[in-house]
């Protein structure tokens, strides 16, 4: 049974688990694309007997629509004199955000009320909004049902002036088809020449700051003129201005940076009108500030409204980060050339060349080549086999740096645990063995041990010992001549000791040919064959037995001492002085003698007389072997003119 567990530093995730019997990883907690798109954690698993393999585990967020655009501010305002628009400057900018990324982010601006009459157009890309028809942009083209009429106390001037307002709404969509949940609302006020508000030299101004200059830095200013040339409409009664009526309204203007700007990172000159930081910037928090500006002038005030863009500029700051200071990975020994081993992700929060990050590999010493790195992915390949016989682990370094100046780098320690497979056959320590054993050897005695070594690990190393012909053995014994072998010899299935089986027979057999196939328990397995010559030695087992169940011989009573009488014959299938005879008469008998070694075994008459004896009975021929074995006759004579004799 395989457990399945986290690595220690990600033990406690609140992202993801493991379960640990089955080793599916699950999701625990809430994602947000916005936040981290890239997960990687190693996840280890590790059987009963506490060995261990870990694998890296990277999950790449998809991002989804799950956030709708809104806008930031929401409400602009713009001030126009009258006949100074051009059709190819934009008056204002409106601007949304999305936190989505791809299309989801990708946002399109419309003018949904309040342009009628098509007097004002947008770029439905940047949300920038031009005048399309600046002739007839006028304070007097519309009826006095669609003035609006501020009356101001510059008496000196007018005593009353009129102002045309345009009041757009806007929305923004994002590419996923979610549309703000509120409209931008644009107020364009077209001053007449001859009023005194307030009218910015641009109706857009942009500047840039780079983020890492101190709080109180000037940006750049904005400017905002008064000018009064006494002219009104036939109506209202006015009085020439005077020089220093002139000089005392343009100095009267005062500004102030009303939205677009709310952790106030900029402040603005009241007088001046210059822009400077208020606060540390950060690049990788906001890119850029769209700020909204009033200038005020008189008693009572009349206003001017312009924007100002600040595009806050990034430097390297940021160094490239990764998940952790090390991760270990498992590699199979046999793994694909060119196939990414594992893809290293640093990230670096600044943009540009700042936050273009390039990987370079270095190796332990010993294994410098062995493996490659793409410098833009970061995927790990090898260039050459794996070989976990020669090494198991390998350490490399891999470093992250940026692009910036000077650079910043990272590094991440790799672990790569090189992991066994069954590439290796069990080797016999020698193809032939040849052992000889005594036929006495009782059952299950052990013969000889057959050994076999591979040099893999685990199971892939692991050999077992059984019989053959079986088509689920491992370790197999067979007999080239006699398949039957199996049933006198086995093996311990563990230790490849051969024992036996069933008693052996010299006489019947007296040498055997076998196999021993060894095979291991990986998958595919690895198999190797050896022959085991067993030589059968003779015991004296065997009784000595005569030719025949008895003899009779027939001789003359007066016959002369030493005449042969007859032979009697005795074998025995031992071998050497297990198989040699000795021949005796037992009782001993003064009338018969036998020579104990000659070839022929004869019996020879040495002494009888039929006046003495009428007969001899119970004479006992005995063959014996020399380490005591023996077969015994009787021997009957009766006397007539012949003597009668019989071994039994």
């Amino acid at each position: 049974m395989v457990n399945y567990t986290l690595g220690d530093s990600f033990a406690k995730s609140r992202h993801f688990e493991v379960r640990s019997g089955t080793g599916e990883v699950c999701i625990s907690g809430e994602l947000d694309f916005e936040t981290k798109e890239v997960y990687e954690f190693p996840v280890i698993a590790t059987d009963r007997g506490g060995l261990s393999t870990t694998a890296m585990v990277k999950i790449q967020l998809t991002d989804i629509n799950d956030n709708p655009p809104v806008f930031y501010p929401r409400q602009y305002n713009v001030s126009l004199r009258e006949g100074t628009a051009v059709p190819a400057a934009a008056v204002v900018a409106v601007a949304g955000s999305d936190p989505d990324s791809g299309r989801y982010g990708a946002l399109s601006y419309r003018i949904v009320a309040g342009n009628e009459a098509g007097m004002f157009r947008i770029e439905r890309s940047s949300g920038e909004i031009f005048v399309s028809k600046p002739a007839q942009l006028s304070t007097r083209q519309f009826g006095a049902s669609t003035w609006r009429k501020v009356v101001t106390s510059l008496c000196v001037f007018c005593v009353l002036r009129s102002r045309s307002t345009y009041h757009l709404n806007v929305s923004v969509t994002d590419g996923g088809g979610l549309r703000a949940p509120q409209d931008a609302e644009v107020f364009l006020n077209v001053v007449d020449p001859s009023q005194t508000s307030p009218v910015f030299e641009r109706t857009r101004y942009s500047f840039s700051v780079r983020e890492d200059v101190n709080k109180g830095t000037g940006i750049g200013a904005v400017r905002a003129t008064v000018t009064d040339s006494g002219k009104c409409f036939p109506r209202f009664s006015c009085v020439l201005p005077t020089a220093t009526t002139t000089k005392s309204l343009r100095s009267s203007v005062r500004y102030s940076i009303y939205s677009g700007d709310p952790e106030d990172l900029f402040s603005i000159d009241l007088i001046s009108g210059n822009l400077r930081t208020a606060s540390l910037l950060d690049h990788e928090t906001r890119q850029s500030v769209l700020l909204n500006v009033l200038a005020t002038s008189g008693d009572p005030p009349s206003y001017g409204h312009t924007q100002v863009i600040i595009v806050i500029e990034d430097v390297n700051d940021n160094g490239p980060e990764f998940d952790s200071s090390s991760v270990r990975i498992s590699v199979p020994e046999n793994a694909e050339l060119g196939i990414p081993l594992y893809a290293a992700h640093a990230r670096d929060k600044d943009s540009g060349r700042n936050g273009a990050v390039r990987y370079k590999l270095s190796s332990s010493p010993g294994t410098e080549g062995l493996f490659v790195i793409d410098p833009r992915q970061g995927h790990i390949t090898l260039s050459r086999p794996l070989d976990y016989e020669t090494t198991q682990r390998h350490s490399l370094v891999l470093t992250a740096s940026d692009s910036g100046d000077p650079p910043r780098s990272a590094n991440l320690t790799v672990l790569v645990e090189v992991q066994d497979v069954n590439d290796n056959p069990p080797v016999f320590e020698r193809m032939e063995y040849a052992i000889s054993v005594l036929e006495s050897l009782p059952v299950n005695s052990q013969v000889i041990q057959v050994t076999a070594v591979d040099l893999d690990t685990g199971n892939n190393a692991r050999l077992t010992y059984r019989l053959f012909p079986s088509n689920n053995l491992t370790i197999a014994l067979t007999s080239r001549d006699d398949e039957k072998n199996q049933e006198v010899f086995g093996v311990f299935p563990n230790s490849g000791w051969l024992y036996l089986r069933r008693a052996l027979d010299r006489e019947s057999r007296d040498r055997y040919i076998v196999r021993v196939v060894a095979s291991d328990n990986g998958s595919p397995s690895g198999s190797a064959t050896a022959r085991v010559v067993v030589t059968v030695l003779d015991a004296n087992d065997n009784d000595p037995k005569f030719s025949q169940e008895s003899y009779e011989f027939w001789v003359e009573e007066n016959r002369v001492r030493g005449t042969t009488v007859g032979q009697v014959k005795a074998t025995d299938p031992d071998l050497e002085s297990n198989g040699a005879l000795r021949y005796s008469i037992i009782p001993s008998n003064s009338s018969f003698q036998i020579n104990p070694n000659t070839a022929g075994y004869k019996l020879t008459f040495w002494s009888l007389q039929h006046k003495r004896r009428d007969q001899v009975a119970l004479v006992y021929c005995i063959a014996s072997y020399v380490k005591g074995r023996y077969a015994q006759e009787t021997l009957t004579s009766s006397f007539s003119n012949l003597l009668r004799r019989s071994c039994r």
